[in-house]
């Protein structure tokens, strides 16, 4: 699989064919009140580290399917150790769909880049085409 970090990234392919697509996942920090966000994304064969995003910052990374259909993405997200408020959440940040196209829908089929947004009562991921967020997950407490 291909996986490329943070930089300039090349326009997605046209075209939607498994071990061919070229997806875009961000991570986003939209929690209140200058409060930090800790990420840490990995799949089965590659784990993206530990990264601290400021209030408004944005972690990304890119990867081409694999031609199996296989390919899992999940990332964990807690607040920073400083936090009043002690939260975590661990989810699946991308998954290959065959029957099932929800998250293909939310992030684009053109496009393919998923937005996943940290917000005070939970994680949405971003609706592209209807240009909303949608609520995906709560917080869970401590960490």
């Amino acid at each position: 699989m291909a996986l490329s970090g943070r930089g300039n990234a090349t326009p997605p392919s046209k075209y939607h064919l498994a071990g061919v697509d070229r997806w875009y996942i961000h991570v986003v920090n939209k929690l209140g009140e200058g409060r930090w966000l800790a990420v840490h994304c990995k799949s089965k064969d590659d784990d993206l580290g530990n990264h601290d995003l400021a209030p408004g910052q944005d972690y990304w990374f890119t990867f081409k399917s694999n031609y199996w259909g296989t390919t899992l993405f999940w990332c964990n997200l807690r607040t920073e150790k400083e936090d009043p408020v002690k939260q975590h959440v661990g989810l699946k940040v991308f998954w290959q769909e065959w029957l099932h196209v929800w998250l293909t829908y939310h992030c684009g089929q053109k496009e393919r880049k998923c937005f996943w947004i940290a917000k005070d009562d939970g994680i949405y991921l971003r609706v592209n085409p209807e240009n909303r967020d949608e609520f995906v997950v709560k917080w869970e407490p401590g960490w």
